[in-house]
């Protein structure tokens, strides 16, 4: 134990505590605590208003090798949150006072998707963790590898764990982008800081949103998701959003948490910027389109328009209104290439609810092929994909590569065969979560290399 220059005890984990051990020691913060890592160390510190180290890290680049890239001096950084009420499970809540497997994963994918597309320079990573959660030691590495911060933060509303991401308003930085834990980055995302200047709150798309537009008026195509956030952190806006938050009853609360009332407090003050559907792709968004039966699709494939008719409380022009919307601006084949990051919302996760059809998609990246060979390429999270020809002689096809795509490259499948993607997988979401798949291996593969070697990351 070693005291840090303000006089507060400061617990140092560093390289040679870690070589010691196979894990670090369990992380247990209070709040009003955050851990700082630098340099490959842990900083557990006592005062919140700390500033943060700024040194020269570790950037894994878009191919998977490692470049160097100075740390940002501009005070800005990407946030995410972990926190857990004692119920329930989501990206932001476990069930147990561990983050849980699933979440981990989610976590980790997310900060290694950001950092292998960083250009410009590494950004603090801060990690809201709630007072319950305790990081199990296996899980320290990859957090101690990427540099993330963690800052613990107690309950806003109990029974409401989203709400905990409004304590990212008292962050010390000059700008935050949040981004829920259930998001994989695809492009470098720098140009969101560019406005870091601009008053207010930047948001996601929520194009198929019905409340905010009861609510308090926002139109369709500028209502907001509370999964992607970009705004400077200030104490005066936390206090505005806080007294705007207790003229929402407990049902609304627990049903939209946070989403409605942040939006509408922008709006309200004019101040509410609402990125296009590309910058964060929705992966449910196409569900909420009227059924195209000149196009062969089938109602099942657009129940959220049939739920926006029956459940949504609002003229079927309204719903109509969302779907011509959605089509005209949101439709993966029109906006793949401008895709930034994606959301993997209910039950479009990349690692449940796959039908056994479709498992090979846990395997990673798909492949690109000419007859029954790879080619030693591969497709990615951005490609398009569309099924060509009839259901017994068609093909799986990239419209980016114009090549049919198989499932990832496993040495001992079908004979060293390559296996092309069936026609019921043949969807957008596929490479997206292939892709998630593929980011996961990679951040499992690096655990697994620096604990084999015995050295700490």
């Amino acid at each position: 134990m070693v005291c840090s220059s303000n006089g507060i005890p400061a617990l140092l984990i560093t390289r040679d505590t870690l070589s010691k051990r196979r894990h670090p020691p369990p992380l247990r913060l209070r709040a009003g605590q955050f851990a700082l890592t630098f340099a490959g160390m842990w900083t557990v510190r006592g005062n919140a208003t700390h500033p943060f180290r700024q040194p020269l890290v570790l950037s894994p680049g878009a191919a998977g090798s490692t470049t160097y890239l100075p740390a940002c001096t501009d005070q800005t950084a990407y946030v995410s949150l972990v926190t857990n009420h004692g119920r329930g499970n989501s990206t932001r809540l476990s069930r147990s006072s561990n983050i849980d497997h699933v979440n981990f994963k989610m976590l980790s994918v997310l900060v290694h998707s950001i950092r292998r597309n960083e250009r410009q320079c590494r950004r603090n990573f801060t990690l809201l963790m709630g007072e319950r959660v305790r990081i199990p030691p296996e899980n320290q590495n990859g957090l101690l590898r990427d540099e993330v911060s963690l800052h613990v933060v107690p309950p806003i509303r109990l029974g409401v764990p989203s709400m905990d991401k409004l304590h990212a308003w008292t962050l010390p930085h000059s700008y935050v982008v949040f981004i829920d834990a259930d998001a994989l980055v695809l492009q470098p995302l720098d140009t969101l800081f560019e406005s870091s200047s601009r008053a207010g709150l930047t948001i996601g798309q929520h194009a198929y949103d019905l409340v905010q537009g009861k609510r308090c008026g926002i139109p369709v195509g500028k209502r907001g998701v509370g999964a992607f956030l970009g705004f400077r952190p200030d104490r005066s806006a936390f206090k505005g959003l806080m007294q705007h938050l207790s003229t929402y009853d407990a049902a609304h609360l627990n049903h939209y948490s946070e989403q409605t009332a942040v939006a509408c407090y922008y709006h309200t003050q004019q101040q509410l910027h609402t990125l296009p559907c590309a910058t964060f792709y929705d992966t449910t968004v196409e569900r909420n389109t009227r059924t195209r039966f000149d196009l062969g699709e089938h109602p099942s494939m657009h129940q959220g328009f049939g739920s926006c008719l029956e459940w949504g409380g609002v003229p079927r022009k309204e719903c109509a209104r969302i779907s011509d919307h959605i089509r005209g601006a949101c439709m993966w084949k029109s906006v793949h290439a401008s895709v930034l990051a994606v959301h993997f919302k209910g039950k479009t996760k990349p690692w449940y609810h796959v039908a056994r059809v479709c498992s090979p998609i846990l395997d990673g990246r798909l492949s690109l092929l000419t007859s029954t060979a790879w080619l030693g390429a591969n497709a990615t999270g951005l490609d398009d994909l569309h099924w060509k020809g009839s259901r017994s002689d068609g093909a799986c096809m990239s419209r980016r590569h114009r090549l049919a795509v198989a499932w990832a490259a496993r040495p001992g499948r079908a004979g060293g065969r390559a296996v092309p993607v069936p026609k019921r997988c043949c969807l957008p979401n596929t490479a997206l979560a292939a892709e998630w798949n593929e980011l996961l291996a990679e951040v499992l593969r690096l655990d697994r290399d620096k604990r084999s070697s015995g050295a700490a990351v």
